[in-house]
């Protein structure tokens, strides 16, 4: 059975508060050898969304990128495949621009070692 971890960022920007559970025994987000955020920076066209994995230690898996654009037009964007990330760097396994005046709702999800992990935002609305 494999473990679904859930992480909230506190706001779209790079700080995180984590919320690990799993199966029938809870995690601690520090028992992790990685940990996943969505950046978004201001970019030309609008905001620039990137599913960024900090590793502590080498971790090979897989992983799934969705935005979700709500607004005057509509969108859904999927990038997936494996990676691996070395101990002590940071990969970027999925980025997009949906451009201005949008809610996007951004998800990535690992698959590693048995575990899930699930990072996201909450939606934002850009004017």
């Amino acid at each position: 059975m494999a473990k679904t971890f859930a992480f909230l960022p506190l706001a779209a920007a790079a700080a995180a508060v984590f919320v690990a559970t799993g199966g029938t025994q809870a995690h601690h987000v520090d028992d992790l050898p990685l940990t996943c955020e969505i950046a978004v920076t201001d970019g030309a066209f609008g905001p620039q969304y990137q599913g960024l994995v900090h590793a502590t230690e080498t971790v090979h898996g897989s992983y799934e990128m969705q935005f979700a654009k709500h607004g005057a037009n509509t969108a859904n964007v999927t990038q997936s495949g494996n990676f691996s990330v070395r101990a002590g760097d940071t990969a970027v396994l999925g980025q997009a621009s949906m451009g201005r005046r949008a809610e996007v709702e951004a998800t990535l999800t690992l698959r590693f070692d048995g575990i899930k992990m699930i990072c996201a935002t909450d939606p934002q609305f850009d004017l």
